[in-house]
């Protein structure tokens, strides 16, 4: 899992930017959780929004279970999450945060101050749900 984390890191400082999913450019908060699930190999083919991907892993994971490596949901229900983060720490997660529909571009991102960082899971104020995805064998064992 140290592996994952570090690749996660990389992206610390990056501008938020909606419907990105690119290291280049930026990231939105399911862009960034795509990407570094893609280096554990788990992640869907398809580019999928906050609420997609608990659909995805609620049925493909362990709910309620919190620490590295685990996807952290935040909504006021299940049919309304609207953001995703990656746990670094049982309290820690990285996301790509501060932005919206209207952040489409790195001059508006500065202005926001929408980046990828690192906060403490409840700190946003809408926290759903865990889940901790079903990592493959060689991550786990391989820290």
């Amino acid at each position: 899992m140290n592996f994952l984390i570090e690749y996660a890191m990389k992206f610390v400082g990056l501008p938020y930017l909606y419907g990105g999913s690119n290291a280049l450019t930026g990231f939105d908060c399911s862009g960034l959780v795509q990407e570094i699930l893609k280096m554990a190999g788990i992640c869907p083919v398809v580019r999928l929004n906050s609420r997609q991907l608990y659909s995805t892993f609620k049925t493909a994971g362990q709910v309620g279970v919190f620490g590295p490596g685990a996807l952290c949901f935040y909504g006021t229900s299940e049919e309304y999450i609207d953001h995703v983060a990656f746990m670094i720490t049982d309290k820690l997660c990285i996301e790509a945060g501060h932005g919206d529909q209207t952040v489409i571009n790195k001059e508006i991102a500065a202005k926001r101050g929408a980046v990828v960082h690192v906060r403490p899971y409840e700190k946003h104020g809408k926290f759903f749900q865990v889940i901790m995805p079903n990592y493959p064998d060689w991550l786990l064992k391989n820290g």
